[in-house]
């Protein structure tokens, strides 16, 4: 007897059918959504159907779900061993506790700007081991919109913040949430680094569903202090943000914005350095990696040198700044502050194209660490590390961990 999932042609419920090898027959059971391109096969081992990833009937994107088929029920296989696919996770080296830790991030079950889930797991990672990590939850950051993170090296624990606005801490033990008052307005695609030489977090930009920003905040873990720099980069979010530790400033790069909404989207080119006070252009040598949005960066601690992977490429026509081609992309760049010198690496293979992935660097192994991201349909899991001239995958992640909400 086979039993398999009809799903593609029925009208308007998700349906299980069974054939006998003459006639369908209609079974009770409890309701799996169904997905198109699903891999389906029979486990003669422990006797039942195993159905593997497809995409929602009514969405594009691509998930990672397991579930079987055994005496008329569906059960979701749960796995705990690895994080799920997923992008603007926060992946962030803590130096202290010799660990990166992995927070949140956009879920590969969002299906649209109206259907929106984040992960609430907490993670660290070292040497290609992946464990969940464990403490005070009280004030853990649940459902943590567009996760900025830094790790303030002064008062050795991770600054996540969420919706732009909202700041947790981790002190390895427990979560805090610290009392504020004033705080930064709501918003999205910002960026934050923690700058060695303030002492303090900054924030810079973002989207607050209206208009791109150009405001910039400081965290010193008592109070945000809203600075008032005479300069400063044109409102902008997406970008990439660090603290360059040759220049002793915070430096951003690129990213997407325009001052008004009566305005055209600009695409930027430029980077711009923060010295505590003012922001002031920074003059490249050389060629540049071009538009980014969403690329992440990390410090290499052993030379001071930053490293930029993929995000998604904007070429814009010289002739019409409005015909824009965008492409997803997996090269790596490496910035030298000394020399204000961008310089493209070549590498033998790369992982798959992306943005807003986590990049780390991981002392327990000596190598760079790429994590998720996304890239047109796809939400990833996969885990590559870079050891100074190639990318290696270490291991196949995609699994997931429970299952998607009913749709309504």
């Amino acid at each position: 007897m086979c039993r398999l999932q009809f799903s593609s042609l029925t009208p308007v419920a998700d349906e299980t059918w069974e054939w006998d090898g003459t006639n369908w027959t209609k079974l009770t059971t409890d309701v799996e959504n169904r997905k198109a391109g699903s891999a389906v096969t029979y486990d003669t081992a422990n006797h039942r159907v195993v159905r593997y990833g497809g995409s929602s009937t009514f969405g594009s994107i691509v998930e990672s779900a397991t579930s079987t088929f055994r005496d008329d029920t569906w059960r979701f296989i749960p796995y705990n061993g690895t994080p799920t696919a997923r992008s603007f996770a926060v992946f962030r080296r803590d130096p202290v506790r010799d660990v990166i830790w992995m927070l949140g991030g956009l879920s590969e079950f969002t299906l649209s700007s109206s259907s929106i889930i984040y992960n609430d797991d907490f993670w660290r990672y070292r040497d290609g081991q992946w464990n969940l990590a464990e403490g005070s939850t009280s004030s853990f950051p649940s459902q943590c919109a567009t996760a900025l993170s830094a790790f303030d090296t002064k008062r050795s624990v991770l600054v996540v913040l969420c919706h732009g606005s909202d700041i947790f801490e981790w002190n390895g033990i427990e979560w805090k949430a610290p009392s504020v008052t004033a705080t930064p307005n709501s918003r999205r695609f910002a960026n934050i680094a923690y700058d060695q030489t303030l002492q303090k977090v900054v924030l810079f930009g973002g989207y607050d569903e209206v208009n791109f920003r150009d405001d910039t905040w400081t965290w010193d873990g008592t109070a945000w202090t809203n600075v008032k720099p005479k300069t400063k980069p044109p409102n902008r979010g997406q970008m990439a943000m660090w603290y360059d530790p040759i220049q002793h400033k915070t430096l951003i790069y690129s990213g997407v914005g325009r001052e008004n909404i009566d305005e055209h989207v600009t695409r930027f080119e430029d980077m711009w350095a923060f010295d505590g006070t003012n922001w002031s252009e920074v003059t490249v040598t050389g060629d540049k990696p071009g538009i980014r949005f969403g690329a992440p960066v990390v410090v290499d601690p052993n030379t001071n040198k930053v490293l930029l992977f993929g995000g998604l490429k904007a070429v814009v026509d010289p002739k019409n700044d409005q015909n824009v081609t965008q492409t997803y992309n997996n090269d790596l760049w490496m910035w030298d502050g000394g020399q204000s010198k961008w310089t493209l690496i070549p590498t033998e293979r790369s992982p798959d194209p992306r943005q807003n992935a986590g990049l780390e660097w991981d002392s327990g192994s000596g190598k760079f660490v790429l994590f998720g991201g996304f890239a047109g349909n796809f939400y990833f899991s996969d885990v590559w590390t870079f050891d100074g001239t190639n990318w290696a995958p270490i291991q196949d992640t995609a699994t997931v961990h429970r299952r998607r909400p009913t749709r309504p």
